[in-house]
């Protein structure tokens, strides 16, 4: 269930698509003093998607990723300098045992027949916060796979091709 949306929209409802590993739709903002960049990231911080669990009142149920990209001017050159800054916010992955309702990890069948019944409902209700925690894992395990595979491939001296999904 891969759903994009710009956090940084006022709402936070503004939908993004996927091309590859691209993301379309998304938005930029000049931050121009720390106040206006403070108010930027409570934005973005606000509009996650959060869900309270045993461990975390608000444990983080998706990615977000933000890069900051900073330009200086040497008065004495005249030159710019431009420094980019990644922050990456993960979405929690506590063990079950600590984090969920149950205390128990899903199992993969498990976690396909509420997958199953809850898009044979219209995707109506909420997924349970184990199903919610084993698709997290599954995408960070995915992610990892691809860090690693982009890693191998540039001391090879190859191109990472990302797989669309």
């Amino acid at each position: 269930i891969y759903q994009c949306y710009d956090l940084a929209d006022v709402a936070g409802k503004q939908m993004c698509t996927m091309k590859g590993s691209q993301v379309l739709g998304n938005s930029y903002q000049l931050c121009d003093s720390p106040a206006v960049l403070a108010e930027f990231l409570e934005r973005v911080y606000n509009n996650r998607n959060v869900v309270a669990t045993k461990m975390n009142a608000g444990s983080s149920r998706s990615h977000c990723a933000i890069t900051l990209t900073l330009l200086t001017h040497d008065t004495n050159s005249d030159e710019f300098r431009q420094t980019a800054f990644s922050i990456v916010d993960l979405a929690g992955a506590e063990r079950p045992e600590k984090a969920s309702h149950t205390g128990k990890r899903m199992t993969k069948d498990e976690a396909v027949l509420e997958l199953y019944t809850f898009f044979k409902k219209g995707c109506q209700g909420t997924l349970s916060l184990e199903l919610q925690g084993y698709l997290i894992n599954f995408e960070l395990m995915g992610l990892l796979d691809a860090v690693v595979t982009a890693t191998n491939a540039a001391k090879q001296g190859g191109a990472y091709k990302a797989q669309n999904f």
